[in-house]
């Protein structure tokens, strides 16, 4: 599917979302991303995932949306610009380093939980959980809330951008440390191996390293 034909149907289902949600209002709605999928956004933006993460929820080109790769250099101040940093916010409890993503400061165009949220004074609850930060703050958009995954730690946090402090819950929630029962576990393909002949082994000469390279691994993306 190309990336207009995804645009259109996306617009065609908000429509027909928007028709029938006058007298049938959903209680959830669930948007499930695996990143790099389909193929078509691998080829088209190589590892550059940021813009994809941006037209997902945007249904726009990055052109329009303001998110052209993962990172970039400022035309007027020649410094680097990370697509979901902003250096006046940061993680709430957790070490925020340099050029790490904390809100959608360079996002221009509304996501679809920013619209709902526009069109119901805030009622809905806009919430994106991600391993990634330019995974979820991208999608959470800008009226949403992201929760992204701590290096070290096993836990989720946001950033001062949505809230100054955690509710109370998440601290009674890991009180008990539930993150560790998957420490030393590894995961398992779901299929035989030669189902994924099309696919290369990680970091190949033309990848950009991520900055957790060091402890992070998959070897049929």
């Amino acid at each position: 599917m190309t990336l207009r034909r995804f645009a259109r149907l996306l617009d065609g289902l908000l429509l027909a979302f928007s028709v029938w949600v006058c007298g049938n209002a959903p209680a959830l709605v669930l948007v499930l991303v695996i990143d790099g999928l389909p193929q078509e956004q691998l080829v088209k933006y190589r590892d550059q995932y940021g813009p994809g993460h941006a037209t997902i929820l945007t249904g726009t080109y990055p052109y329009r949306h303001g998110i052209i790769t993962n990172d970039w250099i400022d035309r007027s101040t020649f410094s680097q610009v990370y697509c979901a940093g902003d250096a006046p916010h940061s993680y709430i409890g957790d070490l925020t380093k340099k050029l790490e993503g904390t809100p959608p400061a360079n996002l221009r165009i509304d996501t679809v939980g920013d619209e709902l949220r526009n069109a119901n004074n805030g009622q809905s609850h806009v919430v994106a959980i991600s391993g990634k930060d330019r995974g979820v703050i991208l999608l959470a958009g800008k009226r949403g809330t992201a929760y992204m995954s701590m290096a070290g730690g096993g836990r989720f946090a946001s950033s001062t951008h949505y809230m100054k402090e955690h509710p109370d819950g998440r601290a009674r929630y890991y009180a008990g440390k539930p993150q560790d029962r998957w420490v030393g576990k590894s995961g398992s393909l779901l299929l035989p191996e030669p189902a994924y002949a099309r696919s290369l082994p990680e970091w190949q000469s033309w990848q950009v390293p991520p900055r957790f390279r060091e402890t992070a691994s998959f070897d049929y993306a």
